[in-house]
């Protein structure tokens, strides 16, 4: 038997020590996705929650994509230490000159995360959201691109990402909006209705209420998902304190739900609702 070089002993010794996973959060909008996956910080105590004085997240890197992202954990009194903001690279500058292009942004957007992963050996990434980053590529595409191929397009800038994201040695999160917006563009370049969102739900096997990312392009939706080890929805869900009038909105973490989108590898490791604490989840799973 060939013996291996000590470098190539070293690389597969580092490989098997990879306990990295991809997850998946999604949830309604403003129901508490990038907070939850802020908890995965050691210094984020969800049992304080909510905190009355500024965390400081310095082991987990934010690519923020969604405009409110930042300004929504900064209200939670959150603050991540590295944070690459893609629409403030692509925001026109104070003295009237452009902004980085899209490709230009995404470009330096993923450059400067894994610069900053193997630097400081952080334990995550999170992109918040691909429903935004999506909006982006299709505004982006349609510039010069219509009909069938813009799906195509699309689809390849999304690849970027999750390939580039892949290649990461640390945990990556991708958050969506449930039922992201598919009712502007279709694969064929027409207006989708309602009833063709209604249809593709009834082809994807799905019930009323169950999880969309489809985004604009279904084709794009298994990018996020067949590679992802983890899906997790968020829900506010209602407690009954055994009167109608005392019903009152907890924040739950649902890791299996209707469809076969939620269904996890960890199922045997995890109830089917926890708490919105994504460390003691981690944990559960053996991966930190």
């Amino acid at each position: 038997m060939t013996e291996l070089s000590k470098s190539v002993q070293d690389a597969v010794a580092a490989s098997q020590q990879n306990d990295f996973i991809t997850t998946v959060i999604m949830g309604p909008q403003d129901v508490g996705k990038s907070v939850l996956a802020m908890t995965l910080s050691k210094n984020v105590d969800i049992s304080k929650w909510p905190f009355k004085d500024p965390v400081s997240v310095d082991d987990i890197g934010l690519f923020a994509v969604d405009r409110n992202c930042v300004v929504g954990l900064k209200a939670a009194n959150i603050q991540p230490k590295f944070v690459v903001d893609l629409p403030a690279l692509m925001r026109s500058k104070k003295d009237g000159s452009a902004g980085m292009g899209l490709k230009e942004g995404l470009l330096l957007s993923v450059t400067a995360l894994k610069e900053f992963v193997l630097k400081s050996g952080v334990s995550a990434v999170v992109v918040d959201t691909i429903t935004a980053l999506d909006a982006l590529f299709c505004a982006e595409v349609q510039k010069t691109v219509m009909g069938v191929a813009v799906s195509g397009e699309v689809q390849k800038l999304h690849g970027l990402v999750t390939s580039a994201m892949a290649q990461l040695p640390c945990h990556v999160l991708f958050l969506a909006h449930e039922k992201a917006n598919i009712a502007q563009v279709s694969a064929d370049g027409k207006a989708t209705t309602m009833a063709a969102k209604k249809e593709y739900q009834e082809q994807e096997g799905m019930e009323e209420g169950d999880l969309d990312i489809a985004l604009y392009f279904k084709n794009c939706k298994p990018m996020y998902l067949i590679d992802s080890s983890l899906k997790l929805e968020v829900r506010n869900d209602y407690v009954d304190k055994g009167d109608v009038k005392n019903l009152t909105q907890k924040r739950v973490v649902y890791t299996k739900r209707r469809g076969a989108q939620t269904k996890n590898k960890f199922t045997n490791l995890l109830k089917d609702v926890e708490e919105p604490n994504l460390r003691a989840i981690f944990q559960k799973i053996g991966v930190i």
